[in-house]
């Protein structure tokens, strides 16, 4: 719960009108950035076993197979460091102008059926499926599986929600914070001994979703992300101008809780202490 997230989706075909009552599929979670290779039994277990539900959403199935291109980097699904190898681009192109698409190939925003609240916990949706072909979308978040590395076995872990200041305050009260208590009491600020803390280098790929995410999107970005959650999965809501607007402010809300929640705690916890 406390480990890097993002958000995954499956597809499912219904024709209508119809009575739709079946378990939509779960979807399954990337692969981590660095691969299955330093993960523990245990550890790969609960990657593979963990998720919470986001959404589940049904539209008329576009006639086109649009999809966003770049979706990897664009929904932060897959962001390699720029210094880590030669390709890496130092940023993400932000075009004014965008491919025009048929209307009928676009997910259209305003037939966007919100079925989350129709879905059980054991994924078992009941929807009377109006007249014609719909998709509908689950939506779940899962653990990224990004671990912390190289590592011997005892401190292999999960690496901790960049987006959520709970998840840095556990991380800290469990490793920095039983080496602040076993020192015991200080000069404040210290003069010798344990004096800083260090936040080292970025390496462990992106996360696009926490806990917290759409509260903090709506509350940033002034709209609600829900409508837009298919473009995620790469399908185009609206317009390409439209979907990547949405995949930039996607961005820009991640980055900000980086800084708030991760960088910024971290520092508030270290002056705390005295560091």
């Amino acid at each position: 719960e406390q480990s890097m997230q993002h958000l995954v989706a499956s597809e499912t075909t219904v024709e209508g009108p119809s009575r739709f009552d079946a378990v939509l599929p779960r979807p399954a979670p990337r692969k981590p950035f660095f691969g299955e290779g330093t993960l523990t039994p245990e550890m790969k277990q609960a990657w593979r076993d963990y998720y919470r539900d986001v959404a589940v959403l049904a539209f008329p199935t576009p006639a086109g197979a649009a999809r966003i291109a770049d979706l990897d980097e664009k929904a932060l699904v897959y962001r390699a460091p720029y210094s880590s190898k030669p390709g890496v681009k130092p940023r993400l192109p932000a075009p004014a102008e965008h491919e025009s698409l048929p209307a009928s190939h676009c997910v259209a925003r305003d037939r966007i059926v919100d079925l989350t609240s129709k879905m059980d916990a054991q994924g078992r949706l009941v929807w009377d499926v109006p007249a014609g072909r719909w998709t509908v979308m689950r939506f779940v978040r899962p653990s990224t599986g990004q671990n912390t590395r190289p590592a011997p076995v005892p401190g292999l872990g999960f690496e901790c929600d960049k987006l959520d200041p709970a998840a840095l305050d556990a991380h800290f009260e469990a490793f920095v914070g039983s080496l602040i208590r076993a020192i015991g009491p200080r000069e404040n600020p210290p003069r010798a001994g344990l004096t800083s803390l260090h936040i080292d280098s970025w390496e462990m790929g992106a996360q696009n979703w926490t806990g917290r995410f759409a509260e903090e999107f709506r509350a940033r970005r002034g709209y609600d992300p829900r409508p837009f959650l298919p473009a995620v999965a790469g399908r185009v809501v609206d317009s390409l101008e439209a979907s990547e607007r949405f995949l930039w402010d996607l961005r820009l809300t991640a980055q900000e809780l980086v800084v708030q929640n991760h960088a910024k705690r971290l520092r508030d916890l270290a002056r705390r202490h005295g560091l």
